[in-house]
């Protein structure tokens, strides 16, 4: 289980519903044990998203095809490249000996707040360089470029 909890001056108490009703649970002397870690702010994570929303707007795959039929844009692999072209990737070796490079965890727990709003920071120049560097209209790089630095 775990409990988003805040401090205040009467000591710990829980941030929602869901976490009062888990205390509830446990009757005054109880002994609980915790992992106590500072939580990331959710408000940068929602922003971070809205960013890539952003961008996702605006990327155009063009026509591919493969011998798997025609692919489809796609949210999470969107992230994923963007994450990986910002340099936060993990490689691997696969029993075949080929390299598989994935996107490090953006997860509450594995990155911390510093190191999250990093990747954020090269998230937009990953954007501005790979996603709206095609743009020819003069209209549309600057209501594209406005969009995404309105998120710096």
């Amino acid at each position: 289980m775990e409990l988003y909890l805040k401090r205040t001056p009467c000591g710990l108490s829980p941030e929602d519903n869901l976490g009062e009703e888990a205390l509830s649970k446990f009757k005054l002397g109880d002994r609980i044990r915790c992992k106590i870690s500072k939580q990331r702010n959710p408000e940068f994570h929602k922003k971070f998203f809205a960013l890539l929303n952003v961008g996702y707007k605006y990327w155009s795959p063009g026509e591919i095809s493969c011998k798997y039929g025609k692919p489809e844009k796609n949210f999470d692999q969107f992230r994923a490249d963007c994450t990986i072209l910002a340099g936060y990737y993990d490689v691997s070796i696969r029993l075949n000996g080929d390299t598989r490079v994935t996107p490090k965890s953006i997860a509450f727990g594995s990155m911390s707040q510093e190191s999250f709003e990093q990747l954020y920071s090269a998230v937009i120049d990953v954007l501005l360089k790979d996603i709206f560097a095609g743009y020819t209209s003069e209209q549309v790089i600057e209501l594209a470029t406005q969009e995404i630095l309105n998120f710096a």
